[in-house]
């Protein structure tokens, strides 16, 4: 009997049956067993999605830090072009006005009739674009930060919202556990047989 593998099959369902049965009765009955199992298998499932969810958004909100340094970026980028291109064109401005302030020095000159040169501002208008356009390009950048900080803040709430109602869920299952163990109590069920009245009714 002992070479026998189904002799050892048998014995080990039997072992695993006993055990079942005796932790059934230590926890106060098939009911309490039952709502045990449930509770273990829906708690489990609730963190299986959350954790779930938590690689999701961390992969989204990855994705939109990475979008937001690229904007940042781009914005530097064109910020600083259109620094040195402003520098350039005033230091043309400047070179071309010192070089009338001379022309317009001879001008001056008594028996001399002619006007006198204007100066020029395509250097000083290309700095005053450039200030504009550099905070229309940090007003857009702020926007967008905003945008991207909001999108992120949402599933943060909702990963917290869904952690929420997962505890809750739980702590619902297992009031309703101690109130089954406590009826099990009161009805003096600690016999040897299994509560199959209590587990149909559920």
């Amino acid at each position: 009997l002992l070479t026998n593998p189904l002799f050892w099959i048998a014995l080990a369902i039997g072992v695993v049956v006993a055990a079942i049965y005796k932790w059934v009765q230590s926890v106060g009955g098939l009911k309490v067993a039952w709502l045990i199992c449930v509770n273990a298998v829906l708690t489990a499932w609730d963190w299986v999605k959350i954790g779930f969810m938590t690689g999701v958004y961390f992969v989204m909100n990855l994705w939109n830090r990475l979008q937001l340094a690229f904007y940042t970026a781009s914005v530097n980028i064109q910020n600083f072009m259109g620094d040195m291109k402003a520098g350039v064109l005033t230091i043309l401005q400047n070179m071309v006005n010192g070089a009338i302030d001379i022309i317009n020095g001879f001008i001056n000159i008594p028996g001399v009739s002619i006007d006198a040169i204007e100066k020029v501002t395509f250097g000083t208008t290309a700095q005053m674009e450039n200030d504009a356009a550099k905070q229309a390009r940090a007003a857009d950048l702020a926007a967008y930060q905003d945008q991207i900080n909001s999108q992120i803040a949402e599933r943060d709430s909702a990963l917290s919202a869904m952690k929420a109602e997962a505890r809750a869920a739980t702590a619902q299952r297992e009031t309703e556990i101690a109130a089954a163990k406590a009826e099990s109590a009161a009805a003096g069920n600690g016999s040897t047989e299994p509560d199959w009245s209590a587990y149909a009714n559920t």
